[in-house]
């Protein structure tokens, strides 16, 4: 090859390289936006499930007992999760800290018989509202259980919040519902299984955790079953199972939402329950969502939205100030 040519070679390659650059560039942005779209997507989906199957349960509230209504719902949840968790074969099943998931089974059964049990007797629109102080009380939690600093800005935005939910349930005003202390509960009760699931995140799998979850709810409340069994008639058996179908269909939607995007970013989106809920409540029950309401949710969601911000840009400041791991010296080889 003449010198002439190997120059010729020599100059066009840096702009080859630079097309491949911003080709792959390109390509890489655009599967992130993909990504992002599908975590959207899924998020926003899996809330409209949530609020339909909890929708059901608060038309069969009446009919059936809290149990029967948390058996179906566990059992049939595997409908759909069963191919994401017999994909992972048998090393599901394997796990470094047992005690941590039963916590985890503990915390989110009680918190769904409380928030099941609470459907029968409040507003669809007004208990998905108060379940959405789940993120301030794992704030506050996150101090005692994980031994995190949280600042005085989220501290301040957790009092802001549950000043939300004095708005919205103006226990003064002499129309304050005893049911509202077990929406509480079982938001609390959420807060908790939410805070195993982070410790639990850094051996285990996803799919670990929801088998574990889904496999206890239906044995405990299998155990239990027979004692307040009521034999469902007609179109209650669709509905029971749907019940199940929808809730498993609505977890899987919610793991894929946050595998494609991140938190920050999916996240906000998981409010759109509240307006789903008012929908439903609305078509349904003629329910509408007072003012007070309104304003308290708003005020709940302005505060977990502001500590998502918060603790997403302390994870990226941590992340920064951590040094990346040194090379391994050839010497050392």
């Amino acid at each position: 090859m003449s010198s002439s040519r190997r120059l010729q070679d020599a100059a066009r390659a840096p702009a080859s390289a630079t097309r491949d650059a911003v080709g792959g560039t390109r390509t890489g942005a655009s599967a992130e936006a993909r990504g992002i779209r599908n975590g959207i997507l899924c998020i926003i989906g899996a809330a409209l499930l949530f609020t339909s199957s909890h929708a059901a349960i608060k038309l069969e509230a009446s009919s059936f007992h809290v149990v029967q209504l948390v058996f179906f719902r566990s059992v049939f949840a595997f409908v759909p999760l069963a191919p994401f968790i017999f994909r992972s074969g048998i090393g599901l099943l394997k796990t470094q800290r047992p005690g941590l998931h039963a916590g985890r089974c503990l915390a989110g059964i009680t918190s769904m018989f409380a928030y099941f049990y609470a459907l029968g007797f409040l507003p669809l629109a007004d208990l998905t509202a108060i379940n959405f102080t789940m993120p301030l009380f794992v704030t506050a939690l996150s101090v005692p259980l994980l031994g995190e600093k949280v600042g005085w800005r989220r501290w301040t935005a957790v009092a802001v919040g549950f000043g939300g939910v004095l708005l919205m349930t103006r226990p003064g005003a002499g129309v304050f519902d005893p049911m509202i202390l077990l929406a509480l509960f079982s938001a609390f009760g959420y807060a908790i299984a939410v805070i195993c699931m982070r410790r639990l995140g850094s051996t285990d799998s996803s799919a670990t955790t929801t088998f574990y979850f889904t496999a206890v709810s239906a044995a405990i409340s299998g155990v239990l079953l027979p004692f307040y069994w009521q034999t469902p008639v007609g179109i209650e058996w669709v509905v029971l199972i749907l019940i199940g179908v929808v809730s498993g269909g609505a977890q899987l939607m919610m793991t894929l939402g946050y595998r494609f995007a991140p938190a920050a970013i999916v996240a906000p989106f998981d409010y759109v329950a509240l307006v789903w809920a008012a929908l439903l409540g609305f078509v349904i029950w003629d329910h509408l969502p007072t003012a007070w309401v309104v304003s308290g949710a708003a005020v709940v969601i302005a505060s977990g939205l502001y500590i998502l911000r918060r603790e997403t840009k302390l994870a990226r400041e941590r992340a920064a100030a951590t040094p990346p791991p040194r090379a391994a010296s050839p010497d050392r080889d």
